[in-house]
């Protein structure tokens, strides 16, 4: 089983955007690390298993020369943004074995690591659907973590980056497609999970893969935010939507900001 695991919002400075997070939301962020190979870092925020990942340019020249560096550094030569997500899996090499024997193109398993703030190393396999650089929806890459889910989830509370009290959790992502016919028939190469097609009086007609916890919509570009991220970035993801942990009888505010070219909307929990 597949299951949303990060998205990874192309910023210039992840230490200011961490904050920002933490300001507006009230979210506990922590710093990530480097990777050294792709001349790149980053900070996080854990909402469960699920995180964001705020990804920046720290060796232009490392980057320019990686395919995961040139994705960062194209997005951030037209402004933050998202750029693409991940997805879980405890299966990486069935996966390979399966998208080789349907003739799918695409790189790895490749191993990664990066030494955390405390110095230890954390280590991970991802799998890449081979896929050019451009205005065209970035298929997810898989990413298979050395751990167990619940051995990691207790790693994460014991060091601090995931608190028992975080007041949200990751509930929906939602991206935009300039054809949900034609991005279907790609999606549909690599992955099995359904695209189930869903209606919006405002976002119009789109589908949604149930990814674990966390719910991925796929739009045309009917509504009027889609269409403006269609027409700056190209196809890709633009809005993430978390959901309330809040006792009933607290006060809460739904809504919406846009925090470095990201569009966070908060709703009630269930």
């Amino acid at each position: 089983m597949l299951q949303f695991d990060h998205l990874l919002h192309a910023v210039h400075s992840p230490e200011a955007v961490r904050q920002a997070f933490t300001d507006a939301f009230g979210l506990t962020t922590v710093d990530g690390g480097t990777h050294p190979q792709w001349g790149t870092y980053n900070t996080l925020c854990y909402l469960g298993l699920p995180y964001i990942e705020w990804i920046g340019v720290r060796d232009e020249a490392t980057a320019a020369q990686t395919e995961f560096g040139a994705r960062v550094l194209a997005a951030l030569s037209v402004a933050e943004s998202p750029v693409q997500f991940a997805l879980r899996t405890s299966k990486m090499d069935q996966v390979a074995e399966s998208w080789r024997a349907k003739g799918c193109a695409f790189d790895g398993p490749v191993e990664a690591s990066r030494k955390r703030p405390d110095g230890t190393m954390l280590s991970w396999r991802m799998l890449f659907p081979k896929q050019p650089l451009g205005r065209g929806f970035q298929l997810p890459f898989l990413i298979e973590w050395g751990e167990p889910d619940e051995v990691r989830r207790q790693s994460l509370v014991d060091s601090g980056a995931l608190p028992q009290a975080q007041p949200y959790h990751l509930s929906a992502l939602h991206s935009v497609v300039e054809s949900l016919s034609t991005f279907q028939a790609r999606f549909a190469e690599y992955f099995s999970v359904p695209l189930l097609s869903v209606a919006d009086a405002v976002r119009g007609q789109g589908l949604v893969a149930h990814l674990g916890d966390v719910d991925v919509y796929f739009w045309e570009p009917r509504a009027q935010a889609a269409a403006r991220v269609l027409a700056l970035h190209g196809e890709r993801p633009f809005e993430l939507v978390l959901r309330a942990r809040r006792a009933a009888g607290e006060t809460f505010v739904e809504g919406r900001q846009i925090l470095y070219g990201l569009s966070v909307r908060v709703i009630r929990g269930e």
